[in-house]
């Protein structure tokens, strides 16, 4: 995988894609846990972040799929 600018678009894409629909929502403030410097993170951290690490690792295929049945 190639860091290219079209590639961190994509991921910025991403992420706006992921978080808009939560904006100004009372479930984008949600406490979901503490980080390891000490911080709370937000509900709306964590999709952010899911949404960035989803663009360098795309989702593992099911393990059907690699068995013959």
């Amino acid at each position: 995988m190639e860091l290219t600018i079209d590639f961190l678009k994509q991921i910025a894409t991403n992420v706006f894609d992921a978080v808009s629909p939560l904006l100004g929502t009372k479930e984008a403030a949600k406490k979901t846990k503490r980080g390891a410097g000490g911080d709370i993170s937000m509900h709306i951290d964590i999709v952010a972040e899911n949404a960035i690490i989803d663009g360098f690792h795309p989702p593992i295929p099911h393990k059907s799929l690699f068995y013959d049945f």
